[in-house]
């Protein structure tokens, strides 16, 4: 057993630590893992990067966004808090919805089944749903900002969706390696192909390729040495670098336009 393994073990036996409501609140919410919220940073360069269709009105929805995202993703941890989180996450989608500049049938649907999906979480699925939600976190608040979409832009949601995945399946009970390892290989495939294909520029690939060692080195840590906490925190890291070479890819693209 690792030394990880043997805190981990060590924490489950201790007696639990009393904390206030505010806390805990705060907990279930999961404001301390923040790997969701960072779309607004990809939707807003993925904007000045692909369209000259910007308005001020992007600032307002994207926060409105940015917010109904946390509660969504607080729906699964208690019951009471959850329904109400939820409901408080659909009406500030709602609002994002009202005031984006433009606000395409497409771009509803998509918010309507997110929510929809959520009940993935209730059969051990809870993985899968948060990358669906990683995805429309960045395709929906694109749609409403420009009311369309771009291929470069899918690339990324794409991306930013396997991100949260990636570091959560280190975190279950039995983590299947195969499964890992496909995902991880799909992950790098979806920038290559998109460089290839002329989705992403040409050199985009290769500007990932930080985030595709940190991922070769998270499975490495899990998988060989056997130490599942650890390539679970570094998962989170890997996710966290991707979206910052994705903002500085849009921001590249920016500069070379």
């Amino acid at each position: 057993m690792t030394r990880s393994q043997e805190r981990l073990l060590a924490l489950w036996r201790a007696e639990p630590i009393r904390e206030s409501k505010l806390r805990g609140y705060v907990r279930l919410a999961k404001l301390d893992d923040f790997n969701s919220y960072l779309s607004p940073l990809v939707v807003f360069t993925a904007i000045l990067a692909t369209t000259t269709q910007f308005s001020v009105r992007v600032f307002p929805m994207l926060l409105c966004f940015l917010a109904g995202g946390i509660c969504v993703l607080a729906s699964t941890e208690m019951r009471r808090f959850g329904w109400g989180a939820a409901l408080v996450g659909a009406l500030l989608w709602i609002v994002a919805v009202l005031i984006g500049p433009v606000g395409p049938v497409w771009t509803i649907l998509l918010i309507a089944v997110t929510f929809a999906a959520a009940w993935l979480s209730r059969y051990d699925l809870r993985e899968l749903f948060l990358a669906t939600l990683g995805c429309v976190l960045v395709l929906a608040p694109y749609g409403l900002a420009t009311g369309g979409l771009h291929p470069f832009v899918v690339v990324q949601a794409l991306l930013f969706g396997l991100g949260p995945l990636l570091a959560g399946l280190y975190a279950t009970a039995s983590p299947n390696a195969r499964l890992v390892a496909a995902l991880s290989v799909t992950e790098f495939a979806i920038g290559a192909i998109g460089s290839l294909t002329g989705a992403a520029p040409w050199w985009f690939v290769v500007a990932m390729a930080p985030a595709t060692a940190s991922r070769a080195m998270q499975y490495h840590r899990g998988f060989r040495v056997g130490d599942l906490v650890t390539a679970h925190r570094m998962g989170s890291r890997a996710h966290r670098l991707s979206v910052l070479l994705m903002v500085l890819s849009n921001l590249l693209v920016l500069a070379l336009a």
